[in-house]
């Protein structure tokens, strides 16, 4: 089908963001080492990437850009002014990005910019001069969603004036490629690196998309689009999506944070983590033999928590060279907000739903894990250990893996649901106790409900919270003999 619309990404794509921490008023960070700026302004962006589409307005805005600043104080010990901090962020267009737009909308494509910002992306734009060179800016904060929701894709669509099979996308992110296949729409990714992707720099788009049979050389010519003039006024600006606050809310889907391990980095990750466990046994086992202590199984416990985490943050903090804070930004670490607290408790809700419905037909066995662990419920620093071990490590550890590492990771290779099943399977698969396992298929649910709270909030706080919330109840109910 003949090509009427390129879609196209801003932030790696078609503009760059200059070092901050170069940038910045030297006053501002007299005597802190170069590299903890550097860290500190990596929080500061996480932060931002996570919350730009809720800035849809002035006021809004100077409310992120204030938080913003807040996390960057907190990181330098010093207090660091929002307009300090503005200062030094500046962006400058790749000088192959308006020859490239240009090109495109002389052959007759409608040319829609696609980004996950917020609602002053076309001032920026404006002031790197790619201004002229879109028929329409979409953002995150004026659409409502942010990729990889396809709905922010359908909504460039709409722009375009065409379907999704009449387009293509150019991005450099996995929320760029995720979101765009899920919106049918074909996609090229550019990595600006040269280490992968379709193409390393827009000038190769044209050939590209050649090479694939995408409409020809850059669209069919049969697309009208009325020449100017001489002496017309120049093109008019282009359409911006007005942002709704209303859209901002726990009906948002966010997608999940940027990394780039793939499927066969979890296979390896799994290896490491089964590796670690066996290691941390046998090490226990060489003081407790049968394992048969209450300090014995506690350790071995707390190994299973280490192995899974400490894995976990090991693969992302390798991506960002050792930086434990960005790496579990990656692992969807971030803040807290009351929009996850309640994305958690309806997924709670959902999964008491589903267990409802499942306990009658798989009759599981409900696991005792507090004396599986020697717990005494007569004594409470047992009960204490026993329920850091429950409500505390096991949802933190397990998360981290099987959804901030493994989930994660899947996804970048497969669609949502076969990720969210996978993962999800294999973390039921280590419930299977006993050949319990009605069990086990219960708790797959509960690993796939919690992938998807992931991917929906944006946040691995919101599973995690989901998963303690369970664990509280079911400690609770278990240590009072209710159940």
């Amino acid at each position: 089908m003949p090509l009427r619309a390129l879609l196209i990404d801003a932030l790696g794509t078609t503009v760059r963001l200059l070092p901050p921490w170069e940038a910045i008023d030297p006053r501002a960070v007299e005597d802190i080492p170069p590299e903890q700026v550097e860290e500190a302004f990596r929080a500061e962006m996480s932060h931002y990437k996570a919350h730009a589409h809720e800035a849809v307005d002035a006021d809004s805005l100077a409310e992120l850009r204030a938080d913003c600043a807040g996390i960057l104080s907190r990181e330098l010990g010093r207090d660091i002014a929002p307009q300090t901090m503005m200062n030094a962020i500046r962006f400058e267009a790749y000088p192959d990005a308006a020859p490239a737009l240009s090109e495109a909308r002389d052959s007759g494509l409608r040319v829609v910019c696609v980004s996950n910002w917020d609602y002053e992306l076309p001032t920026v734009l404006a002031e790197v001069g790619l201004a002229g060179c879109f028929d329409a800016v979409l953002t995150s904060a004026g659409s409502g969603a942010r990729k990889p929701d396809p709905a922010i894709f359908a909504r460039a669509l709409d722009l375009a004036g065409c379907s999704a099979a009449e387009a293509i996308h150019v991005g450099d992110t996995d929320d760029d490629v995720n979101g765009a296949r899920a919106a049918g729409v074909r996609v090229l990714r550019i990595d600006r690196d040269g280490d992968g992707g379709d193409i390393s720099s827009l000038a190769e788009l044209s050939a590209a998309r050649s090479e694939e049979g995408i409409g020809g050389h850059f669209g069919p010519a049969s697309i009208d689009r009325p020449a100017s003039p001489p002496g017309a006024a120049s093109a008019p600006p282009p359409r911006t999506e007005v942002p709704d606050k209303r859209r901002n809310s726990i009906t948002n889907f966010v997608g999940l944070p940027e990394g780039r391990w793939s499927a066969m980095t979890v296979l390896l990750g799994i290896l490491v983590a089964v590796g670690t466990l066996l290691i941390g046994t046998i090490v226990v086992a060489a003081f407790d033999p049968e394992i048969e202590t209450d300090a014995g199984t506690y350790a071995v416990q707390l190994i299973v928590g280490l192995a899974f985490a400490g894995t976990a943050i090991a693969f992302a903090a390798s991506e960002v060279g050792g930086r434990i804070r960005e790496a579990l930004a990656r692992l969807g670490i971030g803040e807290i907000t009351k929009r996850i607290v309640v994305i958690a408790a309806l997924g709670w809700l959902t999964y008491l739903a589903c267990a409802a419905l499942l306990v009658p037909i798989l009759q599981p066995e409900q696991q005792d894990v507090t004396r599986e662990l020697g717990a005494d419920t007569e004594s409470v620093l047992s009960l204490i250990i026993a329920g850091f071990l429950i409500i505390i490590v096991a949802p933190l550890s397990e998360e981290l893996f099987f959804r901030g590492f493994m989930f994660a990771g899947l996804r970048r290779s497969m669609d949502i649901w076969p990720a969210a099943i996978i993962s999800g399977a294999i973390f039921g698969s280590l419930h299977l106790s006993g050949g319990n396992v009605g069990v086990a298929i219960q708790l797959s649910i509960f690993g796939v409900i919690l992938a998807y709270l992931y991917e929906r909030s944006g946040s691995l706080w919101a599973p995690i919270l989901t998963h303690t919330l369970n664990n509280t109840i079911a400690f609770v109910l278990l240590v009072t003999d209710v159940v």
